[in-house]
């Protein structure tokens, strides 16, 4: 059996029982992205968040032999409550967004009239469209990886929101450091789970 392996460090050899990764499909500025039902765009907190419509949630999926194609309108398929990410009356920034001066809503309190998507008890979904083209199968042996976490175009995919760096089968798209503060791993008290080694092996040889 010939084996493929990256995270020895070894240069391996693809073979034809392994997946290659050259199937990219079509380029992203050539992908025809599915349709959303009419009005998922124009979905309110609140108003339209129920049982009967999917709590506003839309997703539209369709898929060839390489891969899945979704476009979404980013509201979650369950209920959500009104969101203050530090309390209710505070404001956006964590003190080491502050202290280092990357704080850029220091005038804003959540709880306050600060636009659409906010209420008296805080911040609320506003639906956006989103698309995204996702290989149906991975290939983790490539030996040119790891990559820039944000760069579609390395896994033969491609997305409409820059920040995203998956999507959920929901429609979710799942964001990066966005989703923590703009801060570091360590700052923000996360703990990484290690991967076993990952191989491709031939069972045809």
């Amino acid at each position: 059996a010939v084996v493929s392996t990256q995270s020895t460090g070894q240069a391996g050899t693809q073979t034809e029982g392994c997946p290659t990764g050259d199937d990219d499909g079509p380029p992203a500025e050539e992908v025809t992205y599915p349709d959303m039902p009419e009005g998922c765009l124009d979905y309110t907190w609140g108003a339209h968040m129920n049982q009967t419509n999917n709590f506003g949630n839309c997703m539209n999926m369709t898929m060839d032999s390489t891969h899945r194609y979704i476009t979404s309108n980013n509201v979650p398929d369950f209920w959500v409550n009104s969101y203050c990410p530090i309390g209710l009356g505070y404001g956006y920034c964590i003190q080491a967004e502050i202290d280092a001066g990357t704080c850029y809503f220091t005038d804003l309190l959540c709880g306050e009239d600060n636009g659409e998507g906010s209420n008296d008890y805080g911040d609320v979904w506003v639906p956006q469209e989103d698309s995204y083209k996702i290989r149906l199968e991975g290939d983790p042996t490539q030996q040119d990886r790891p990559g820039d976490m944000y760069d579609a175009s390395l896994v033969g995919a491609a997305k409409t929101n820059g920040a995203a760096t998956a999507v959920a089968t929901n429609g979710i798209g799942v964001q990066g450091p966005n989703d923590a503060g703009d801060v570091s791993i360590d700052e923000g008290g996360f703990q990484l789970v290690g991967r076993p080694p990952v191989l491709c092996v031939d069972t045809t040889a």
